[in-house]
Order: structure tokens, then sequence, then C-alpha cells
């Protein structure tokens, strides 16, 4: 039998081409990767945390800034540089040094968005990580729960009561709900994942995912985003999680979720230069099809190179550099996932044989 969390692997990789189509101009649709990703990254803290919550926020920190930062950087070298390349401009040193920190603010195009606007959602990646952190602090068995009601609770005051700060607002948002989803549905899933189902009813399960979540390209976008994207991504990551256990994923499949990140955060480089340099994929046309195809098929294999060559050097290195060396090694040998990392290869527990100790291995990352 499959791993049960290899099917969350899967999903994020059709999570993360959504979010590539969404920026594809004559397709436009796909933004509800970001909800998907948003559940996924909420059920993922809960597993990680479960079996290791050390240094919670370093190891999110090591995680999320080096790729962030490389892009953000990037876009703000080009936008100065080549601005033609750029969909807005790339703003002041002010506003470079507020997207590096997470800070929201307004743009000139008027969006409330960082130099590399994908960033938007990082912003509540690390809201999220910061609330789940406070939470730990105050008891590391009952974290989500707490996690859960801070943010409820922020959610209520941002409802109740208004402010003119963008700060508040921002972080007030409803979409943090989706984060709420993603705890809860791990709640029930660590009572119930020894279920098993049938090999037809994991094909079945898998058919009416990917159903609903070629449907959800058609959702009225202008609708209430935790609940029009909210509830189908929740249907979608149970199918995936507790249907299609005895379904083996294919391995690139499963790598292409590895480098899911990646993809995410670079993808509007590839596909806004070959749209304004090379051929406009404004309009449909068999032409634009197959030069979309050409560049999608692109942005994944260049997403594994950047996994490899730079995402996970980067968080090994800095995991080996800054952590202490008793937290490198896992305190349960299980491999793990993380939010925007990869979800658990396994579950089974490693036995080392008592006269050979187990070494450390940086690809088993907590």
């Amino acid at each position: 039998m499959t791993n049960k969390l290899d099917s969350l692997q899967v999903l994020r990789a059709l999570a993360a081409f959504a979010v590539v189509f969404s920026h594809i101009p004559m397709i436009n649709r796909g933004e509800f990767g970001v909800d998907i990703f948003f559940i996924v990254s909420g059920f993922i803290i809960c597993f990680i945390t479960e079996r290791d919550s050390d240094n919670f926020i370093l190891k999110r920190v090591f995680r999320v800034l080096p790729l962030y930062y490389v892009g953000t950087i990037g876009v703000f070298v080009i936008g100065n540089y080549i601005p033609t390349l750029v969909s807005s401009e790339p703003g002041s040193l002010i506003e470079l040094l507020k997207s590096l920190l997470f800070i929201p603010y307004q743009n000139a195009s008027g969006e409330i968005a960082p130099v590399l606007k994908l960033g938007w959602t990082l912003n509540y990646e690390m809201f999220f990580y910061v609330v789940f952190a406070i939470s730990l602090r105050i008891s590391k068995v009952h974290a989500s729960a707490i996690c859960a009601c801070l943010l409820v609770f922020c959610i209520c005051i941002g409802q109740l009561t208004k402010s003119s700060s963008l700060f508040y607002q921002f972080y007030t948002d409803t979409i943090l709900l989706e984060f709420v989803y993603g705890m809860a549905i791990y709640t029930l899933w660590k009572n119930t994942h020894h279920w098993q189902v049938s090999k037809a009813a994991s094909y079945l399960s898998l058919a009416l995912a990917l159903v609903i979540v070629t449907s959800m390209f058609f959702i009225d976008r202008n609708g209430i985003r935790f609940l029009s994207f909210g509830l189908p991504a929740i249907a979608v990551v149970c199918l995936m999680l507790w249907g299609t256990t005895n379904i083996r994923f294919p391995l690139w499949l499963i790598l292409l979720g590895d480098a899911s990140y990646s993809l995410y955060l670079f993808h509007p480089y590839l596909v806004h230069g070959v749209d304004r340099i090379v051929f406009s994929m404004d309009t449909f046309s068999w032409q634009s099809i197959f030069v979309a195809a050409l560049v999608v098929t692109a942005c994944g294999l260049c997403s594994i190179v950047s996994y490899y060559l730079l995402e996970k050097r980067s968080n090994e290195w800095l995991r080996n550099r800054f952590l202490p060396k008793r937290l490198r090694r896992p305190k349960r040998p299980v491999k793990t996932a993380d939010a925007i990392g990869n979800p658990a290869a396994a579950i089974k527990p490693l036995i080392p044989s008592k006269s050979v100790p187990t070494p450390y291995n940086p690809s088993l990352r907590k």
C-alpha cells in the first residue's frame, strides 16, 4: 500500500500548476491552488510539530526565506532594468524592505501585493507560523486547537470592528480560516488514517477529486473565498487523504510535489518572459496552446532544477549551520513533510541496530 501522504504531494503539484495556469493570459484561471495550499499547510504543520516542534519558527524561516528572497530581489532588479518584463512597477527600496519583512502594503497599481506578487500568500503563511509558534509556547499538546482559536479570534475581530490600517485588515481576513480547515482535517485524520478502502474506491476518489479540481476553474472568483474555493478544496484534500490509499502515484508526480514551492514562486519569470518577448498567449489558437504547453512543461522542469540546486541545498545548509546538532536528527525517525516542503514519503518507524547508530540524513527533513 502506498503511503497516504504521497497523495498530498500530488495534490500540491496540481495546486501549483493551477496557479501557473492562472498566469497564462488566455486561461487566467486557477488561483484556487492557493486555497488548496493553505489547507494542506494547516494539515502538515500539525503533522510535523506533533513529531518534533523544536525550533519551529527557525525551521520555517530556513524553509521559506531563501527562495522567496531570491525571487523577490530578482523581480526588483528586473523591474528596474527591464521593466517591460514585469506586470507592475518594481517599487521603491522601502517597498522592497516591506516585502522582505512580510509587511503588506498597497503598490502603485493599487494592489495589496509585495514586489513578488505571489508573496502575498507567504505573508499569510508566515503569520500562521507565528501564531502557531505562540500556540506551541502555550501548550505543545493543544497547539493546533489554540492556534485555531487565535485565528478565529483574529477573523472575528476583523469582522466586528473596522480599521483603516491595511496591516489590520490584511491579517484579519477570512482567508485565514483555510488554515483552520487544514488543522481540523489533521485532527480527524490522525484518528482515522488506518482506514482502508478498496482499489476501485481509491480510483473513484481520485477521479472525483480531479472532477472537483476541474470544476474549480469555473467558480466565480468574486465569491466569498473561504467558501467558494475553500469548501471544494476541503473536499479535494479529504478525498486525496482518505480515498486514494491504494494508489501508487508515479515518482515524477511526487517529485513535482517536492518542487512545488519552486514552481509556485519562479514560474512567473518564465511565463511572463515568453508571453512578452517570444510569443503572446493572449488569445486561444493552436499556436498559443502549443506554446503554453511548452511553457508549462518548462516550468515543471525548471522547478525541479531549482528544488535540487537552490531550495534543498539552502535549507540543508542553514539547518546544518544554525541548528544545534541534537536537533538535526529527527526525534522520531520518520520521513515527514513541510507545509511548503515535502509531504511524507513514509510513516513507517525505522528500527536502527543497537550497535550501529543511525547516521543523520538531511533528506529526512522535519
